[in-house]
């Protein structure tokens, strides 16, 4: 009767440490940064990052054996480099208002009127939710936190786009998608804030590490009730981020070329931060 009662506790505990991520990152040099350690907590002491970084290498694998139906492939091994970088970075000029325009019908989409497939999960840090038509992140707390919510489709080479509604948004307080995360847990985070800043970084599942500085664009609405289109092309090891239909840049990294995609929010500035995301789609490209 014990040992059944210990196998209950253990899955009541994977969810929660999976389905919505939260770990923390830098802070623009504007905004007011707080030091934070991961909420995976599993030991009576205080554990370090290798500590929890081997908790959650084997809290995977045992998901990824329990959820393998549900997800379209399983996750590929990955070398990962000490301090990551860009080999290349390009800037490129818009030349049409529409990304899309020539990619026809989106492979997937997901409008949330009958989402599925979605990890959906609070805690201190962070409240997900699907509610009227939209994926609800909500940040509870100022302290850069980021808490994410992922899909279990993989995909390798694709256009994505996705649109987001801020009710409101201040300075620093940030947003965005995650994608080609192989594990749920790292992976690449396009992002942007509220003063109109967007960024590229990635979680290699120690600590974040920037690919695109915080980067000014005039094209990205900020304010109260605003709403940004974000859009990421990814082939081969080809980045670009698009906001609003423009292309911003690209950029060249290959540390993930496979993986699942959602959203991701992190407060800076205000406590209950609230992004919803509208709608997302993708289409396949060779």
């Amino acid at each position: 009767m014990k040992k059944k009662l210990k196998l209950i506790v253990l899955f009541l505990w994977l969810p929660l440490i999976l389905n919505a991520c939260s770990l923390p990152t830098s802070t623009p040099a504007s905004a007011n940064q707080a030091t934070q350690t991961p909420i995976v907590v599993i030991v009576e002491a205080e554990p370090t990052m290798d500590i929890v970084g081997t908790l959650v290498a084997s809290t995977m694998i045992a998901f990824q054996q329990q959820s393998a139906e549900q997800t379209a492939a399983a996750p590929t091994a990955t070398e990962e480099a000490a301090e990551p970088t860009p080999t290349e970075t390009t800037t490129i000029t818009a030349t049409s208002t529409d990304v899309v325009s020539n990619l026809g019908t989106p492979t997937w989409k997901e409008d949330f009127n009958v989402a599925k497939s979605w990890y959906l999960d609070d805690d201190e840090y962070t409240n997900i939710n699907i509610t009227d038509g939209a994926l609800v992140l909500t940040s509870l707390q100022a302290v850069t936190w980021h808490g994410w919510s992922l899909h279990y489709n993989k995909i390798s080479n694709f256009y994505m786009e996705s649109k987001i509604d801020l009710p409101t948004c201040n300075n620093a307080d940030r947003y965005g998608m995650v994608f080609r995360s192989p594990d749920y847990v790292q992976g690449y985070f396009y992002g942007v804030n509220c003063s109109g800043q967007y960024s590229l970084t990635m979680f290699n599942g120690t600590k974040f590490v920037t690919i695109i500085p915080w980067t000014p664009n005039g094209n990205i609405h900020t304010g109260a009730n605003a709403q940004n289109v974000l859009g990421v092309k990814a082939v081969g090891d080809q980045i670009t981020l698009s906001v609003n239909g423009e292309e911003m840049q690209t950029v060249t990294h290959s540390d993930y070329s496979n993986g699942t995609f959602g959203a991701f929010i992190a407060a800076v500035n205000t406590p209950g931060f609230t992004m919803k995301m509208d709608n997302i789609a993708y289409w396949t490209l060779p």
